[in-house]
């Protein structure tokens, strides 16, 4: 019997299926058993997560927590299980900002569309600013455009405070 290619349960979050694959770890669609709910889990595994990289997981938890805006993906829980750091965050359903910068607009509503995304990001960027922290990774491949071209900023796993020094060196 082969292994699976994921694990199958995290403390009390149903693994679905994989989203994506990181330096930072796994994000998994999940199901919090608890409370009925679809959940994108962020996992670092126990093995390679040298200290510095649980330091970076639990530097993105502590950035989160204190977000509270509709354009950046909140965070619902976080833990340690079997030696697995966790994130259980909303699920922003949706399609890469990265889709939508692939050819040039190709008429003036087109741009004005693109341009009003960009604003309200640029709103959720300056949301984490006045909490005092920085984004770091800001980039279409870390932006989901929900519904309604509503864009959701996701990924603080670089994140930092202003005013702190960096885990995270020039090059990393």
């Amino acid at each position: 019997m082969t292994e699976p290619e994921h694990p199958t349960r995290i403390a009390h979050y149903q693994i679905l299926d994989l989203l994506g694959e990181g330096a930072q770890g796994r994000v998994y669609r999940a199901e919090d058993t608890r409370l009925g709910r679809r959940v994108a889990l962020k996992v670092l595994p126990e093995e390679g997560a040298g200290a510095q990289r649980v330091a970076r997981i639990e530097r993105e938890r502590d950035a989160l927590v204190r977000l509270d805006h509709p354009g950046i993906c909140t965070i619902y829980d976080a833990g340690r299980w079997n030696g697995t750091a966790y994130i259980a965050m909303r699920l922003v359903e949706g399609r890469p900002l990265a889709d939508e910068l692939g050819a040039p607009p190709g008429s003036r509503r087109e741009l004005e569309r693109r341009l009003r995304i960009l604003e309200q990001l640029a709103r959720a960027l300056h949301a984490t600013h006045e909490e005092g922290l920085l984004h770091r990774d800001v980039k279409p491949g870390n932006v989901v455009l929900e519904q309604g071209d509503r864009p959701v900023l996701l990924d603080f796993g670089l994140a930092r405070d202003a005013d702190e020094l960096g885990l995270t060196l020039p090059g990393e």
